[in-house]
């Protein structure tokens, strides 16, 4: 058995993945015309087994499942050969585990959310979105107890030299609220699919708890995404006017 086991299975699958190419070039033909001459009595044999199957009342479909865990041993195996890159497995690990997380754990605190407040005055609006940098801004009429829309930075300053109060009123989006149980992956397929930067997570009474953006979704899966000084797309000068790429 022993030399059964050497000479007959491991020494020839060891010399075959040694010599992969070479082998399969040689083999390959035979192979075909055997596949080929064999394919009467696969059929025999396949249409027999399913007969039987029926007989017992077994899907023949029925498989192993396969799990997270077993996935993720495949991909420790690539990181570990070298096919995949550790960065890659992290990504790979962080993007099974979003479905795990609520929207609770991915969100921006409601203490610690910049908005614009519409019932200040223009200057001081402008003022704060100078100071502050997001790309998506909420806007609310007195506080986040009273949200009336989102806009991007990007709408602000081509609107700059024409906004207003009443202006900024007619430019808003339409806010989006989700329950804080909601899931990472249906989060954020429903961002996908109303094309929203932004959405608010509200409480069983309604009560806005904090938003999440596109960019924190991506940032759960691929870690901090800093952006490079010659990648900024607009940035102010000295004179208080905006550069724009």
């Amino acid at each position: 058995t022993y030399f059964a086991i050497i000479i007959g299975e491991l020494v020839p699958k060891r010399f075959a993945q040694n010599n992969a190419e070479s082998i399969a070039i040689v083999v390959a033909y035979p192979i075909h015309w055997l596949a080929k001459l064999a394919r009467p009595f696969v059929f025999l044999l396949t249409v027999s087994t399913d007969a039987l199957l029926k007989l017992l009342r077994q899907n023949e479909n029925q498989g192993e499942i396969v799990t997270e865990e077993d996935i993720f041993a495949v991909v420790n195996e690539g990181s570990e050969s070298g096919a995949i890159e550790p960065q890659e497995q992290l990504m790979i690990r962080k993007l099974l585990h979003l479905n795990d997380r609520l929207a609770l754990s991915l969100m921006t605190p409601r203490c610690d959310i910049h908005f614009l407040d519409t019932n200040l005055p223009l200057d001081a609006i402008l003022k704060h979105l100078r100071q502050t940098q997001h790309s998506v801004w909420p806007v609310c009429k007195g506080g986040l107890d009273n949200i009336i829309g989102t806009i991007s930075s990007k709408v602000l300053l081509d609107e700059y030299d024409h906004l207003s109060v009443s202006r900024l009123g007619k430019l808003l989006k339409h806010p989006r609220f989700v329950p804080e149980s909601m899931k990472g992956l249906p989060l954020l397929n429903y961002m996908q699919q109303t094309s929203v930067e932004m959405v608010f997570i509200v409480d069983e009474y309604g009560d806005v708890q904090g938003l999440v953006t596109l960019y924190d979704l991506l940032k759960s899966i691929a870690g901090e995404l800093g952006m490079a000084p010659e990648q900024i797309w607009a940035k102010q000068q000295k004179d208080g006017s905006w550069l724009m790429d």
